[in-house]
């Protein structure tokens, strides 16, 4: 509402795949990590979604071709290494399985791949950046809707009003986060 997309605009020549990559990412990768939180905890979570930043910043430098000086390659590998080894601290409280390690890495991978596929949207100037985001939002919804109908169905999750409400304020700051930005 507050950046009027014109939905007119999105045609097939529209960059589909890339919206559809991300409609389905977005929601994906929150349940990840959700079960990465739950697995491993929130400081190794977040560990591994700052460690996805690296994705795009590889494909910035091989995909999108944009420079790179020597001081910039050592400011990357040392926050890369700082990271790293927080990572691979061992917690107190935690002992991690080799099993549990699947959800941070695909936390790792899939913000890494959503930022790039979000860099792809930023450079298809045909149509407007906000138009795309409202097209790949909009496809979000329909399959998170989805994949809370088949969790409700199946019966691994119980829909309760205080989740709605608390997933609505979510999504208003996380809006609120976008338009402020």
């Amino acid at each position: 509402m507050f950046f009027k997309p014109d939905v007119k605009l999105v045609t097939s020549t529209a960059p589909w795949p890339v919206y559809i990559a991300l409609a389905i990412l977005l929601p994906s990768i929150f349940l990840f990590l959700a079960a990465s939180v739950k697995k491993l905890g929130i400081v190794k979570t977040d560990i591994a979604q700052r460690l996805s930043l690296f994705i795009p910043i590889l494909a910035a430098y091989f995909i999108f071709k944009e420079d790179f000086n020597n001081l910039k390659i050592i400011g990357l590998a040392i926050g890369f290494v700082a990271i790293f080894l927080t990572f691979l601290r061992k917690s107190d409280h935690q002992e991690a399985r080799k099993e549990s390690l699947l959800y941070p890495i695909m936390v790792f991978v899939g913000f890494g791949v959503i930022d790039v596929l979000f860099k792809q949207i930023a450079l298809y100037k045909e149509l407007p950046y906000t138009t795309s985001l409202f097209t790949v939002f909009c496809l979000s919804f329909v399959v998170s809707l989805l994949i809370v109908i088949t969790m409700v169905i199946s019966g691994k999750i119980k829909l309760q009003l205080v989740n709605v409400v608390c997933g609505l304020i979510l999504g208003f700051l996380t809006l609120a986060t976008f338009f402020f930005t």
